[in-house]
């Protein structure tokens, strides 16, 4: 049996199809959770019919992968193009700082964003708590690529720093973004706005200026 698309109207392209799939479940899965979803919630948002899904994505599973990797891929490159921009006069004047701040900059803006932001985090939590993707895909899609650029930086300013020193310090540095992410969107919620929380420039100055401290102090132990 041949699963054919729904027809699309006359004032809709066909290409759109893919497009408002991936958007309504992506908002839907972040509202209520995998599980909690069924395909026809999604066609029914997407405004077309229950075919759709297994014609472009196979499954609905296919989709959810899709949305993960199209999100993973995005941030991916924002990340990497960030970083290769600052890096040659970084290497220039040896200047660490520059480099974490791009790479701390491309991490939150896009979670930044009030909507698509908000969309991407709730996603990321669930998927964390109720795991659907294979456990390979975060590290091919981005933890590998990420770690690898970040890694080379590190060490075209500092030849002599090990590779998992480096790493180390990477992994660090993401874990004090991703707490910061966390821990604002909480003291939102809870209406908390007048903190030190609030102050986003003043927050990822600290965790550029404490991550490079790290940094240098493992670049002096292996002088």
């Amino acid at each position: 049996m041949v699963i054919t698309p729904d027809p699309e109207s006359t004032d809709r392209s066909k290409d759109q199809t893919p497009r408002r799939l991936l958007d309504a479940a992506a908002r839907l899965w972040a509202e209520k959770g995998y599980a909690a979803t069924s395909v026809r919630d999604i066609t029914a948002a997407a405004d077309c019919n229950v075919a759709a899904i297994n014609y472009y994505f196979g499954n609905k599973q296919g989709l959810y992968e899709h949305v993960f990797k199209e999100i993973l891929s995005s941030l991916r490159e924002q990340r990497i193009s960030a970083v290769s921009q600052v890096l040659d006069e970084a290497v220039i004047g040896k200047d660490i700082e520059r480099v974490l701040r791009a790479f701390a900059d491309s991490f939150l803006k896009p979670l930044m964003d009030q909507e698509r932001g908000q969309v991407m985090i709730r996603l990321f939590n669930r998927e964390m708590s109720d795991p659907q993707l294979p456990p390979s895909m975060f590290i091919q899609e981005m933890v590998e690529p990420i770690q690898q650029m970040m890694v080379r930086a590190m060490q075209s300013i500092y030849p002599g720093m090990a590779a998992d020193a480096a790493t180390m310090c990477l992994h660090s540095l993401v874990a004090q973004l991703i707490h910061l992410v966390q821990t604002r969107q909480f003291f939102a919620e809870a209406g908390r706005v007048n903190t030190v929380m609030a102050d986003l420039d003043r927050l990822v100055e600290h965790i550029v200026q404490f991550s490079a401290a790290g940094v240098r102090m493992y670049e002096k132990d292996s002088r």
